[in-house]
């Protein structure tokens, strides 16, 4: 086997088909807009019928590659292996039309189904690539795992359709046989066999606070319950927590607002969104919306004031609170939920520190 492979390699070699010139131009490189990559994960999930993570690339060879001119052509043969179709659909969506893209499908599944020996029943239409020119690669799984595998299939398909191109040409298997494989019970059943998904699957939850106590305790929690989780905390170890594809630590202070707008740029490029917020670190006042609070509220929260006694075993008081003893001290207030649209969003009791 290695033998033909460095066989394959020298033939491509001499024929000038294995090195990929770059062709990308200063006046195209992609955008950072984290509010279009959620609208079209959200518009992607909707089309599937369940939350997917959407992963964003923009490394050369992938940029390159959506700036051909005839993208349009070599990007719309099919997969350079056939079971590859399971994962990927046949073809990757160009541009951000998603209801094209379903009409496309739906239309490749009337054509082909009527003539499969057993009746079939259509998988959902989204598309699982999205090759966009401002936005990069989008490649969409079930989990930031699947996310990945789709994304290592494509670079590879990248390489083999450039590489083919430049020997002659590149040509996938005709729409009949992708739909076969794409629809053989043996080939789906690889994507069943690991019974019923966890709570969150599919949904993205990002986390303050997230290093340590509490804030790490709602972060395993989660990724347990299948979720993939942007943590934030000031401390640097919550970018090493875990090393794992549905994890994404990064150091951020929350009362800077430019770190916390680049912490979220970066999370929603490595996990297409957001769906639920842990908001575990900072001072919240009662009785306002989060949406509704201005930079002013999000301050560090201050140190507790000195004991006046080493002796006593009360408290000093907390912003002219009555001072009461350990034994007598009420219960604290239970965290409450505060619903934010579609998103799930849990704070602290107001006027406490978390």
């Amino acid at each position: 086997m290695i033998t033909l492979v460095t066989q394959a390699e020298e033939f491509l070699q001499a024929r000038g088909a294995w090195d990929i010139p770059p062709v990308l131009t200063e006046d195209e490189q992609p955008i950072n807009d984290a509010r279009i990559l959620a609208t079209l994960r959200q518009t992607i999930s909707k089309v599937a019928g369940r939350a997917l993570i959407m992963r964003n690339y923009r490394d050369p060879l992938t940029l390159d590659f959506i700036s051909r001119g005839d993208i349009d052509v070599v990007s719309q043969q099919g997969p350079a292996t056939p079971d590859h179709v399971i994962r990927t659909k046949s073809l990757p969506l160009l541009g951000r039309d998603v209801a094209a893209y379903v009409r496309s499908y739906i239309s490749y599944f009337n054509e082909h189904a009527p003539h499969a020996q057993e009746a079939k029943t259509m998988l959902d239409p989204a598309p699982r690539i999205v090759l966009d020119r401002l936005l990069g690669m989008l490649c969409l799984g079930s989990t930031a795992k699947e996310a990945a595998i789709v994304a290592d299939i494509y670079h590879h398909t990248i390489e083999v359709i450039l590489r083919a191109t430049a020997l002659g040409g590149y040509k996938a298997l005709p729409p009949k046989d992708l739909f076969d494989m794409e629809y053989w019970d043996l080939e789906q059943a690889k994507l069943r066999k690991g019974g019923q998904p966890p709570i969150f699957t599919g949904e993205v939850a990002l986390v303050t606070g997230a290093a340590t106590g509490i804030g790490k305790a709602c972060v395993d929690s989660l990724l347990k319950r299948g979720a993939a989780v942007i943590a934030l905390d000031i401390n640097p170890s919550v970018t090493t927590l875990y090393q794992r594809p549905d994890y994404f630590g990064q150091r951020c202070d929350v009362t800077d607002l430019d770190q916390i707008r680049a912490a979220l740029e970066m999370g929603v490029q490595r996990f297409g969104g957001l769906d639920m917020l842990v908001l575990n670190a900072g001072i919240f006042p009662g009785g306002c919306r989060i949406e509704a609070l201005g930079p002013a509220p999000v301050q560090r929260p201050t140190p507790p004031p000195k004991r006046r006694s080493t002796n006593s075993l009360v408290s000093p008081p907390l912003n002219g609170a009555p001072t009461t003893s350990a034994s007598t001290r009420s219960t604290p207030t239970p965290s409450s939920t505060l619903p934010s649209g579609p998103r799930r969003c849990c704070k602290p009791a107001p006027n406490t520190t978390a």
